[in-house]
């Protein structure tokens, strides 16, 4: 993967739930036995503790903003004209976090389940990400965009164009570089998806799913788990079938408090990996800060 895709690889996690696959390999973490669970207002879930941590949409939109113009300074110095990858305004203003409290536990709102079933209420905002080759590059232009950041371009350490040695990374590694992005975010969303794999091994979440499992089956659903709802087929547009279910999901989730349990434990797992971790997530959110500088500068002309 590309350093300028990794700059974005936050933002594109939020689109979908964590991942609920296997946690083998994933660090060990003591499953918590809470005595009380949170009872979960309707139509959202509550904040999760390493939403302080998260990089929000807004935040990565700026980045990209600042690491484009780096980029394309970088090309010209080698006589290539780079179009800037524009970034939307809806994701300049964007709050939300890889944490996706839309769709983390499956549909929650009723109203949302009554008008739009299992679809997206809203496309997920996603910026085009600055691939491996962008479009419309020759050879040569990839070769100086990635550089040895990607051992497909066939560049190596210290190779040149035309006299000019390519950067590490190529001009969107030196970018990230610039910006100090490399490594932005890791831990905080490493922590993020573990959380998530991890809760579903819970008995007190494993309990509750039951719990909302029966519930769909009397109404005549049969699923396992709230997770395997959103992976039917979706029609194209929603369709009453559709949004009955969903409603008789978001009922059910109620009935049980699955919400409130399923947060609770999560809530729980995250705070304990947060307290292992602590020294470096506070180190990535002030790395996060200055890099926000560094491209507030450079994305007003002020330079680096």
């Amino acid at each position: 993967m590309s350093s300028t895709a990794l700059l974005l690889s936050a933002a594109c996690s939020a689109e979908k739930a964590p991942s609920s696959a296997s946690s083998s390999g994933l660090p060990q973490v003591t499953q918590p036995s809470p005595s009380e669970f949170a009872k979960a207002a309707p139509d959202t879930l509550p904040t999760f503790p390493i939403e302080e941590y998260l990089t929000k949409r807004s935040e990565d939109g700026q980045l990209k903003v600042a690491a484009e113009s780096l980029i394309r300074v970088c090309m010209s110095g080698f006589g290539f004209e780079y179009k800037a990858r524009e970034v939307s305004g809806k994701t300049l203003r964007s709050q939300e976090s890889g944490i996706n409290k839309a769709r983390r536990y499956g549909v929650v709102d009723i109203k949302v389940a009554e008008s739009h079933g299992y679809h997206p209420v809203d496309m997920p905002i996603r910026e085009n990400a600055a691939a491996p080759s962008g479009p419309g590059m020759s050879e040569a232009e990839n070769r100086v965009f990635i550089g040895d950041g990607d051992p497909s371009s066939g560049v190596k350490p210290g190779d040149k164009y035309s006299g000019k040695p390519i950067p590490r990374g190529g001009c969107a590694g030196q970018a990230a570089e610039t910006l100090g992005t490399t490594q932005l975010g890791r831990t905080a969303q490493q922590i993020n998806n573990i959380s998530f794999a991890r809760s579903m091994e819970n008995s007190a979440v494993k309990t509750v799913f039951r719990g909302w499992s029966s519930c769909m089956a009397a109404q005549g659903y049969k699923f396992d788990s709230p997770m395997r709802v959103l992976e039917e087929p979706l029609a194209s547009q929603v369709t009453a079938s559709e949004a009955t279910m969903a409603k008789a999901d978001v009922n059910c989730k109620r009935k049980v408090n699955l919400v409130g349990v399923w947060f609770t434990v999560e809530s729980e797992i995250q705070k304990k990996l947060i307290g292992k971790q602590e020294e470096t997530l506070v180190g990535e959110k002030k790395a996060l800060t200055d890099a926000l500088r560094k491209a507030a500068k450079i994305s007003s002309g002020g330079g680096q």
